[in-house]
């Protein structure tokens, strides 16, 4: 791997240098990803060059050897904008939550590859509305029906996140995020399971975030601080957003960790047990084998009382055609006494054959108050992997008593009314349906909605936990197709799930399309992405100096629009020993792109075409420049 220049050299070494002050070291950063591949045997030198008149140069070189280098697997972290309506607050601000701003504590102590481009991302689908309010003050209350009754909307959301044939996995995340904090508890998580929601306050929406997503991860709060000097690589939390008072790479042992309750973004990092635990996790395990998938799984949701003892809610369970991944045995983190042994409580399912099967559970929650109620029973999500047809379920309490349960009856039925096949549909498209079932009243079924932009194999939510026979959907809001669309309903009476589809569809002009890309070789990075034919231009998400997205700031574009997609920045002089400075990077969502790219410090342009796959080198392409120069690279084509 090529040498590294300092973060902030020239410096005066201290007398007496502390750790929690950033500018009392030397410090250097490998960003990912780092070229080192896995081993046990990594050394780490650093060679100061003596400086004239000193008088000992024999401590000028130091080194950490045998390190163990891991490859981790990068989840899949998907958000979704929700409307609180009793808040009156809306949707959320998009430049809180877009890629490098929303994700950047967890970036900071996710034990990920966090240049990964998918590691945190939109979901594509209609942002989501939730109306309830208990207490009627315009406050979500998290740990009682409300919190949990989202946990739940966003759980049936996640079931229908399909991309190649493959769906829920235990790799998948969901997190809501709401407009300011109307929130009683900041936030709201399962507790090894993979939903969530939280506020987007900017002095504490980014430590949110991190602390649910590790109450997914299975950790339980905690009262400790910080046991080693932590950093935030590339410094993504100060000034990002400016309200965050995060100030600084360097994380003191001052701090507490992520998983301390109520507290705000510039007092929070994560201590070093946890993250060896998440590094051991098995969710972000590399074996091929740690991701077991089949298909039709028995899906089964409900909400406990606070007590265990009560089962509030036990939704229709669907089995879906994809594969998906059995729910995981909720792992044991040591960091704090569950509130009750995941075997207390069952799903005792029995199929047509006999046969029976028993799946432990564990329906913890959490929320993240400064004081008061923090974890507690509640919603709980089941994949379970049946053979066979179901024909009883039941669900055992905190006391092993059955409380409830489905017993199978006649299946329903059900037709898609509209939209027809091969239909063009417009922006509100209604679906309606009529379903039928002997045995079964109407307003017993449970129905979701899908939509596929590749004739089935991506689907995307467009309405969950519906009853009725119909429902409206803005098709703006979902990837385009061309005559490739396709909409699947679902409905359940219990144990028996039935879909319909209708294909063909053609979605409006102004539908959801990708237009994002890369570059490496650059620090600094600003892009503008501009449609020269509507003459409209946007600041493109930015994340970090890796990736831009001009989607996601609803950068609006039809079918065969010219684009143009300028980034700018310096050259990377923080890489050394390299043969050549790297400029490379790729385009997504453009046809016939066209790449230049010009040295604006030596005024060298050179041309480079776009393979196949988006792909681009301007420094193969002939461009000559040294570190710091200032890059200026243009893309330009026409959407596909």
């Amino acid at each position: 791997v090529a040498g590294l220049l300092p973060i902030n050299a020239p410096m005066t070494a201290p007398l007496a240098p502390s750790r929690a002050n950033e500018n009392d070291t030397l410090n250097f950063e490998l960003s990912a990803p780092s070229g080192i591949l896995a081993s046990n045997d990594v050394d780490f030198r650093v060679d100061i060059t003596p400086v004239p008149g000193e008088s000992n140069t024999g401590n000028n070189s130091g080194a950490a050897n045998n390190l163990a280098f891991v490859d981790r697997v990068t989840p899949l972290l998907y958000f979704t904008r929700i409307n609180y309506t009793p808040s009156g607050l809306g949707l959320p601000s998009d430049p809180l939550i877009l890629p490098g701003t929303g994700d950047a504590m967890v970036r900071g102590i996710l034990p990920v590859n966090d240049a990964d481009p998918v590691l945190y991302r939109q979901g594509l689908f209609p942002s989501l509305k939730f109306t309830e309010d208990a207490n009627n003050d315009g406050r979500l209350e998290a740990a009682g029906s409300d919190g949990n009754d989202l946990l739940s909307l966003l759980a049936s959301c996640r079931q229908l996140i399909v991309n190649n044939n493959v769906g829920a996995s235990d790799r998948i995340f969901l997190y809501g995020w709401l407009a300011g904090n109307p929130i009683n508890g900041n936030g709201f998580a399962q507790v090894g399971g993979r939903n969530a929601f939280g506020n987007t306050d900017p002095i504490r929406h980014q430590r949110t975030y991190a602390h649910e997503l590790t109450h997914n991860f299975g950790f339980m709060h905690n009262n400790n601080n910080i046991d080693q000097v932590g950093w935030d690589v590339g410094a993504r939390l100060p000034n990002n957003p400016a309200t965050n008072n995060v100030v600084g790479r360097v994380k003191p042992t001052t701090l507490f960790d992520i998983q301390v309750p109520g507290l705000l973004t510039p007092q929070a990092w994560v201590e070093t047990a946890k993250y060896n635990t998440l590094l051991s996790s098995p969710t972000l395990n590399d074996s091929p084998d740690s991701l077991k998938l089949s298909s039709r799984l028995v899906v089964i949701q409900g909400i406990f009382d606070p007590s265990g003892g009560r089962l509030v809610q036990l939704k229709p369970v669907f089995r879906y055609p994809w594969l998906s991944q059995p729910t995981a045995p909720l792992q044991r983190t040591g960091f704090a006494s569950p509130l009750v042994t995941q075997e207390q409580f069952a799903a005792e399912i029995t199929e047509a054959s006999g046969r029976v099967t028993t799946i432990p559970f564990n329906p913890r929650v959490a929320d993240d108050p400064g004081k008061g109620e923090e974890e507690m029973l509640g919603f709980f999500e089941i994949m379970a992997p049946i053979p066979g047809e179901v024909a009883l379920l039941k669900i055992r309490n905190i006391k092993g008593t059955t409380v409830g349960g489905f017993e199978r009856s006649a299946p329903p039925t059900i037709d898609i009314i509209s939209p027809v096949r091969d239909a063009i549909i417009p922006r509100r498209t209604m679906i309606s349906w009529q379903a039928k079932d002997p045995d079964t009243a109407l307003d017993k079924l449970m129905f979701q909605a899908a939509f596929s932009p590749d004739s089935g194999k991506t689907f995307i939510p467009v309405a969950v936990d519906v009853s009725g026979q119909k429902v409206e959907f803005d098709a703006t809001r979902v990837p385009c197709s061309k005559g490739s669309g396709l909409l699947r309903v679902f409905v359940s009476d219990g144990l028996n799930t039935a879909s319909a589809d209708v294909p063909g569809l053609t979605t409006p002009s102004n539908c959801l399309r990708p237009l994002d890309g890369g570059v490496r070789g650059l620090v600094g990075v600003k892009t503008i992405c501009t449609n020269l034919t509507t003459r409209k231009s946007v600041l493109a998400n930015q994340n970090g100096d890796f990736r831009w997205d001009c989607a996601i700031p609803a950068f609006d574009t039809n079918s065969s629009d010219n684009i143009n997609v300028v980034v700018k920045g310096r050259s990377n002089g923080n890489i050394i020993g390299a043969a050549e400075l790297p400029l490379m990077g790729d385009v997504n969502g453009l046809q016939n792109s066209k790449i230049v790219c010009t040295n604006l410090s030596t005024r060298q342009s050179v041309s480079a075409q776009a393979d196949d796959r988006g792909n681009w080198d301007c420094a193969r392409a002939g461009l000559k420049f040294k570190a710091g120069d200032t890059i200026n690279v243009i893309n330009k084509g026409f959407v596909n």
